[in-house]
């Protein structure tokens, strides 16, 4: 959904009404500090509501507004947006691998073929916050956050979120679904998964379906 911007005009304006009636109550008499919360919260309160309700009267204007100040400044609002989107993903562990699984999901049904149908979390069977627990209770003593993903061809540098029955053994759109199952998902070392693993993997098929994967 596109940002909606508010014009200067439009801020100022809701600036001064609830900076007068902020200020018309503090005026009367001197407040305690809980008293200075609790006005304070009131009138965030009545700002979010004003602003919400100019919005729903001066909708069209705001739209137009918001596609034409888009437009003039495309190029700074997506690197704004690539900012708070990158930076989320270093501070956010859940939606790093929400966004990850999404991606990986994405980018397979499409070399497959298929088309993704289901929302991510119904595939996972799980929600994301249950899955990030789902991992950590799998961690080894030495795995985090901090070291999710890195990878310098050592054991225990970094780790993966490593698909037990690989994904690349996916023959149909049924594979697909059933392989990115959160029970079908574990962190691993990443030189094992890299390095070892990768080479190591046999998949026998049947009929064509997945009928067992060997490791060598």
């Amino acid at each position: 959904m596109r940002k909606k911007y508010f014009t200067e005009e439009d801020k100022k304006n809701a600036r001064k009404i609830e900076s007068k009636k902020y200020y018309d109550k503090i005026k009367k008499k001197p407040l305690t500090d809980t008293e200075k919360a609790i006005l304070k919260k009131e009138s965030k309160e009545k700002r979010v509501k004003y602003i919400k309700e100019y919005y729903i009267k001066n909708k069209e204007k705001i739209l137009k507004y918001s596609k034409e100040y888009f437009k003039a400044n495309q190029e700074i609002e997506q690197l704004k947006n690539n900012y708070r989107y990158n930076k989320r993903r270093l501070e956010d562990p859940v939606f790093k691998l929400s966004t990850n699984i999404k991606r990986n999901l994405r980018a397979l049904l499409k070399k497959k073929g298929y088309t993704k149908k289901s929302r991510s979390f119904e595939i996972l069977g799980c929600s994301f916050d249950e899955f990030k627990n789902h991992l950590e209770s799998l961690w080894e003593p030495w795995m985090n956050w901090d070291n999710y993903g890195l990878y310098n061809g050592e054991l225990n540098y970094g780790w993966d979120m490593d698909h037990i029955i690989p994904l690349a053994s996916a023959i149909t759109e049924d594979d697909v679904i059933k392989l990115n199952h959160y029970t079908n998902l574990q962190p691993l070392c990443g030189k094992i998964n890299r390095d070892v693993k990768r080479d190591n993997v046999v998949t026998v098929t049947k009929n064509k379906h997945i009928s067992k994967i060997v490791i060598k």
